[in-house]
């Protein structure tokens, strides 16, 4: 979108005043969205048919043309989830939640919503129950009608008064 794409243009022009800025590129250019909602696309297609080495790769192809993106963030975040691997799921989620503003007006509340739910997630894979009752209720905060994250949080609370 139009505040993604000005974003990363600033960023740009900020590393090259500040000679930071890839090693032998002048210029920034701004692409359709296309190109990495393709690659979004694919990735997810990948992921369902189970090939999650491909859907990861595609993913991050759609993350190098738009490092912000929320949703793409999330999806990949999904990804380390299935391979158990907690550290970068919840440093993916954590990504897709702080740049969920940047996201379109119409899919900016569905963006942090599932942000915090997969962050939600994993802190109960770790047993971090009380961490995950609090994203869950963050959820809720933002918005009351996300059945989701109430249910999630209703399994944590049952999880809570196991123990």
């Amino acid at each position: 979108n139009q505040t993604e794409n000005l974003g990363y243009l600033v960023k740009a022009a900020a590393d090259m005043s500040k000679g930071t800025f890839e090693r032998g590129k002048k210029d920034a250019i701004a692409l359709s969205s296309i190109w990495s909602a393709a690659y979004y696309m694919k990735g997810y297609a990948l992921q369902e048919l189970g090939r999650t080495a491909e859907a990861k790769a595609a993913l991050k192809q759609a993350l190098e043309l738009s490092p912000w993106n929320s949703q793409y963030l999330s999806e990949l975040g999904s990804l380390y989830v299935l391979e158990k691997n907690w550290p970068e799921a919840l440093k993916t989620f954590a990504a897709a939640e702080d740049n969920a503003p940047l996201s379109p007006d119409e899919t900016k509340a569905d963006d942090l919503g599932r942000a915090r739910r997969g962050t939600g997630y994993v802190l109960v894979e770790l047993g971090k129950l009380d961490d995950a009752e609090k994203k869950y209720q963050q959820c809720l905060k933002e918005n009351p009608k996300d059945t989701k994250a109430a249910a999630e949080l209703e399994y944590v609370r049952g999880l809570k008064a196991k123990r």
